[in-house]
């Protein structure tokens, strides 16, 4: 679900997900990540959906990325397995700290000297089906390429991502293994 909304909801019953990344230990600025998510499926008119919410925060330098998402899909039987449909709607915060920059020319207007956020709104989208042992998704993030104003003198644009994955579970004898 982190890529792809049509995945969430593929297993009967509510998945939690969470992960905290820290790189380069000690270092000023360093890399940090922290990702959170839930997803479960959901049946009704007769049908099965899927459902699930995003947190990410995510630092680097002295950038700042933030993303909440909520995303659905609907699911259809085809060829003995499920196929589904997923959209995602989310909230993309940037944000940069220009307060610790460290410019040679102090006067350069390319790099602001204070804290400057923006926001926009962030849509995806995906397809995931899901046969037996056997699964295949293609999915897009960040659809709508949202620009997002940094103060008033900066931008920074969000480019499209598209994902591929696909998969076989192979079931050992030791299920601890």
């Amino acid at each position: 679900t982190l890529f792809n909304p049509a995945a969430a909801g593929k297993q009967p019953k509510l998945n939690i997900s969470a992960g905290y990344a820290l790189q380069m230990a000690g270092f000023d600025n360093n890399p940090r990540t922290m990702y959170i998510a839930a997803d479960m499926p959901v049946q009704f008119f007769k049908s099965d959906h899927g459902v699930s919410l995003q947190l990410m925060n995510d630092q680097i330098g002295l950038f700042t990325h933030q993303r909440f998402s909520a995303s659905y899909n609907i699911k259809m039987r085809l060829f003995g397995g499920s196929l589904g449909l997923g959209a995602q709607l989310g909230f993309l915060s940037e944000a940069f700290d220009g307060s610790k920059v460290d410019p040679n020319d102090s006067g350069d207007p390319a790099f602001s000297t204070s804290n400057v956020n923006g926001s926009g709104l962030d849509i995806g989208a995906g397809l995931y089906y899901l046969h037996n042992q056997w699964y295949v998704g293609l999915s897009a993030q960040h659809l709508n390429s949202p620009l997002i104003d940094l103060g008033e003198k900066n931008q920074l644009q969000i480019d499209a991502t598209y994902y591929f994955t696909c998969g076989y579970n192979i079931k050992l004898r030791n299920p601890f293994l």
